[in-house]
């Protein structure tokens, strides 16, 4: 079926390629659930896809949905007596204004079905090979028509899972919080996978999204400042070792009139060129980390110049 939406034509049929998200259990078995459950879980169901859309097609992490550029997230009508949604990306064509779905045969799509799969699997703390999960794509040629595409690195995919967790959190909102439902299925097909991929929510999974735990171990962590707010005390660091910025959090124990001065000094430096190596500091560190073993942020005691000796620990009481 073929519709005209503004200046896009948005082509409908069978073979495109979706994506569905359905709640089963309790009150969901019989059709019904939490309205505001549902439109927290559809807001996160739709970021989370459009994040994971925009790096794959642009190569890069973005923090709001409405940043994605060249694709947009499409939402069929909901089917009659289900709890489902089913949602479709479509492919802006530069300069054309058309939108169109990817087909179910479409090399993009599998890699974007497979980007999402591999990520979300990582935040909800059921493990994936990198490797495996991802370049075998490559190695069994199934990306020979879609020149141009890059394979995110896995320090990308670190930095896409810490964004679309709170989003894949809203997602088990009608689980956990009204219990109108009781577990909660994505899953999608195409015609270059033999087996549908099937990703599973329930108490479980948002366990394991939830757990965190700290490590007892100070240690130094190189890295320069990218952002930091002295009102909360917390900020984020370019980490080279992970390739990646990390939130953290500076303790009562490392805040001292040079800690802040040696913070300000690093994110101006790191503003104005991000290569410039004396940007980076030595931050001593508690490190957080998720179920999976991801580093999700740095409790810092201590904060000084690159060059400096070993830090001495005397007020680590106040993290």
């Amino acid at each position: 079926m073929e519709g005209v939406r503004g200046d896009y034509q948005v082509i409908e049929d069978r073979s495109s390629l979706k994506v569905e998200l359905k709640y089963s259990g309790d009150q969901a078995d019989q059709h019904l659930i939490s309205l505001y459950d549902l439109s927290q879980a559809l807001y996160g169901f739709e970021r989370s896809l459009a994040l994971t859309t925009h790096l794959v097609l642009n190569d890069e992490v973005i923090t709001q949905a409405t940043a994605l550029r060249g694709a947009e997230i499409l939402c069929f009508a909901p089917r009659a007596g289900s709890v489902s949604i089913v949602a479709a990306i479509g492919l802006l064509a530069t300069g054309a204004y058309k939108l169109t779905t990817l087909k179910a045969d479409n090399p993009l799509g599998h890699l974007i079905h497979s980007a999402y799969d591999f990520a979300v699997h990582k935040v909800t703390g059921q493990p994936l090979d990198y490797d495996k999960s991802m370049r075998q794509l490559y190695e069994e040629g199934r990306y020979e028509k879609a020149l141009g595409l890059k394979l995110p690195r896995e320090s990308q995919f670190d930095s896409l899972a810490e964004k679309i967790e709170p989003p894949l959190t809203k997602m088990h909102r009608p689980i956990v919080r009204s219990q109108t439902a009781g577990a909660a299925e994505i899953f999608f097909s195409s015609e270059l996978s033999a087996k549908p991929r099937v990703i599973n929510f329930n108490r479980d999974t948002y366990a394991k999204m939830k757990y965190r735990t700290r490590l007892d171990q100070i240690h130094p962590v190189e890295a320069k400042v990218a952002v930091f707010n002295p009102n909360t005390q917390n900020g984020r660091i370019f980490v080279s070792e992970h390739e990646r910025t990390i939130p953290f959090y500076l303790t009562p124990a490392g805040r001292s009139t040079e800690a802040y001065r040696l913070i300000g000094e690093s994110y101006s430096k790191n503003l104005n060129n991000r290569e410039d190596d004396n940007a980076f500091l030595v931050f001593d560190v508690l490190e957080v980390k998720s179920k999976l073993g991801r580093t999700t942020k740095y409790q810092v005691v201590k904060v000084r110049p690159r060059e400096s000796a070993d830090a001495e620990f005397d007020l680590i009481e106040n993290f």
